[in-house]
Order: C-alpha cells, then sequence, then structure tokens
C-alpha cells in the first residue's frame, strides 16, 4: 500500500491528487506521520484501559496522591489536635496553680493579720530581714563590679604587652614601660 493510499483511503480522484502534500519527512508526508501518531495514540490508550481494569495510570497515580494528601493531613491535624490539647491542659494547669498559691498567700496574710499579739516583733524583724538582704545584694553586686574590673585590667594589660612585642620586632631599641616590664 503506498502512502497516497493510506493517507487518502485509496482510489484515484483528481481532487485528492490535486491536493499534493507539500511537507515530507524522510520522504512520507507529514499529514502521514501525525495521522499514525493519532492511532497509535488510541490504541495505546485503549490498550491501557483494558490492561489496567478500565482505569488510566494518570487517574490512578492522581487518586493516589490525593489520597497520600488526606492521610498527611488527618496525621498533622491529629498531631496539632494534640500539641493543642497539652497547651490548654498546661495553661489549665498553670492558671489553678497560680490561683491556688494566691490562695495560700491570702490565708496566710489573713491568718497573719488576726494575730494581734506582737505586731511590733514581726515589724522589726521583717525590718532587719529587709536591711541583711539588701546589704546582702550590695555585697555581691559589689563583689561582681570589683572582678569584673580586675578581668578588664588583665585583658587592658594583656593588650598593651601583645601591642608592645608586634612593635618591638620592629625597633629593637625601644624600652619597655615599667607597667610592662615584669
Amino acid at each position: 500500500m503506498s502512502w497516497k493510499d493510506e493517507l487518502w483511503g485509496g482510489g484515484n480522484s483528481t481532487w485528492r491528487n490535486e491536493q499534493a502534500p507539500t511537507c515530507m519527512l524522510d520522504g512520507v508526508p507529514v499529514l502521514l506521520h501525525l495521522r499514525r501518531r493519532v492511532l497509535g495514540r488510541k490504541f495505546l490508550y485503549l490498550w491501557m484501559r483494558n490492561v489496567h481494569g478500565g482505569v488510566f495510570p494518570s487517574v490512578a497515580r492522581a487518586w493516589y496522591c490525593s489520597k497520600l494528601q488526606r492521610m498527611a493531613f488527618l496525621h498533622w491535624r491529629l498531631v496539632c489536635r494534640r500539641l493543642r490539647m497539652e497547651w490548654k491542659l498546661g495553661m489549665r494547669t498553670e492558671c489553678q496553680y497560680r490561683n491556688h498559691l494566691y490562695g495560700v498567700a491570702w490565708n496566710s496574710w489573713q491568718s497573719f493579720m488576726r494575730t494581734p499579739s506582737g505586731s511590733a516583733e514581726w515589724l522589726f524583724m521583717s525590718l532587719a530581714h529587709a536591711e541583711r538582704h539588701q546589704l546582702q545584694r550590695a555585697w555581691t553586686t559589689w563583689r561582681l563590679y570589683i572582678d569584673r574590673r580586675k578581668e578588664k585590667l588583665a585583658m587592658h594589660l594583656r593588650a598593651l604587652t601583645f601591642r608592645w612585642n608586634t612593635c618591638l620586632k620592629y625597633d629593637i631599641n625601644r624600652q619597655p614601660p615599667f607597667f610592662l616590664s615584669s
């Protein structure tokens, strides 16, 4: 069978002979190549539908992806729900514990205020405790300040000795200053 018969279905019609193909690919018209590709695709899809049980692989792939996304979303939703519940329980326990502490402090304050005897002693004791606490904080901050000042001075001396030693490489006749001589 020639390509003319394959393309136009046989016969010697003058109308079909007048429309001779102008584009040729490997000696065969391009329209014939296109027709073969269309028919091949048609029978390929028919074969795929018969082999895969009436479902195209692209449809099966899309269904699988949607199921996978649904499962991932369900898992994510469960995790978020669990985290939210844990957060809510944590917030509830914190609020309840805070209210409990407020109640304990209120009850102890009421019991303190109900005892009339020795209120002056309690006042003096609390003032002495406050003074001791304030003095302790002042001493600790003063110690920290002194330690930091010593560290800064040591770092400054190290930097000066390093600078002096690097400058000494270039000028041998210079004498070190009094605070660097050891």
